[in-house]
């Protein structure tokens, strides 16, 4: 999404699809989320949707 939205190299875009089980339980759901690269190699997320999360990202 990033060359679509022609967002600067550091900024990515990203839509998801979960899928889980816990116990009996199935669930599936959707996200967006948003990742930008302080260094080519580490950056910080975060996403919104079923549960959302915040976190850290590493290119190896």
């Amino acid at each position: 999404m990033q060359d679509a939205l022609n967002l600067p190299a550091k900024w990515d875009i990203y839509p998801g699809v979960d899928l889980g089980v816990l116990g009996k339980d199935f669930g599936i759901g959707a996200h967006i989320g948003a990742r930008y690269f302080f260094t080519e190699k580490i950056g910080v997320f975060a996403e919104v949707g079923n549960n959302g999360s915040l976190g850290v990202s590493f290119n190896l």
